[in-house]
């Protein structure tokens, strides 16, 4: 009962005052989000907001396949109205391979008009190695939002009535790593199925599986599962039997890439 009268007074992260805070943002605002997913104020301090807006979602857009989709959508800030990424292959994303260009034209001209179907494509190959600070920071943010939407849902009296407050013991261990990064040089795994396809949207999804819970999400066609109230030596088990039934492959992303096959 005390956890419920705190929350809006405490911070959701640090425990601390909310007494400065600002709106928070359970996806980044860059991605479109400009006021249909938010936490009010005095849900999010100042201090953590700041932190998590500059030490740690911008290992989500950099993300190579997130990258990709916000300059193939040509997703539009509304923070200043602009497209924030617009080239494919930067400093951040460089091709193993020379970028390959295609155009192709085709006029026709009428006896009074002239018209071209015109069609442009980039392809290139982007590598990455496995990097333990990169897959934290990564993990971190999605921990982050799943957090953040299961307190949007909470708030807004969109769970089922005995589940527990954003401010119970029970999320210390997501609260610790997404904010803190604790425990150090262990990431807290999550699971993803890269997206075969465009989608230009985000979902959440919470699940109850034996007694824990834990956050699905699709970001534009690329889906991801994190386990939000298990301790962190059963976040992996959590996480393998929430594949059981999947029919697409998954990587498991933990202290390397493990493939989890679907089936068929």
């Amino acid at each position: 009962m005390l956890e419920k009268i705190l929350l809006g007074r405490i911070c959701i992260w640090c425990k601390g005052s909310t007494a400065e805070s600002d709106l928070s943002h359970v996806v980044p605002e860059c991605f479109g989000n400009d006021d249909a997913h938010v936490l009010a104020k005095g849900i999010v301090c100042k201090a953590c907001n700041n932190y998590f807006g500059t030490q740690v979602e911008p290992a989500l857009i950099d993300d190579p396949l997130v990258h990709a989709v916000c300059v193939a959508s040509r997703i539009v800030d509304p923070g200043d109205a602009n497209v924030f990424r617009d080239r494919m292959f930067d400093h951040r994303h460089k091709t193993e391979t020379p970028v390959e260009r295609n155009l192709a034209l085709h006029a026709k001209y009428g006896t009074d008009h002239f018209y071209a179907d015109v069609s442009y494509s980039i392809a290139g190959k982007v590598r990455l190695e496995y990097n333990y600070k990169r897959e934290a920071k990564f993990s971190r943010v999605l921990h982050k939002m799943a957090f953040e939407n299961y307190v949007w849902l909470f708030v807004g009296n969109r769970l089922p009535q005995k589940s527990p407050d954003p401010l119970s013991e029970r999320f210390d261990s997501l609260r610790n790593w997404a904010r803190f990064g604790q425990p150090h040089q262990n990431i807290r795994p999550y699971i993803r199925m890269p997206a075969p396809a465009l989608e230009l949207n985000w979902e959440f999804g919470v699940i109850e599986t034996n007694g824990e819970l834990r956050t699905e999400l699709r970001l534009y066609g690329d889906c991801f599962a994190v386990a939000m109230t298990t301790l962190p030596s059963d976040t992996d088990r959590h996480l393998r039997e929430a594949c059981a039934d999947v029919v697409s492959n998954s990587i498991l992303v933990g202290k390397n890439y493990e493939l989890i096959k679907g089936h068929t």
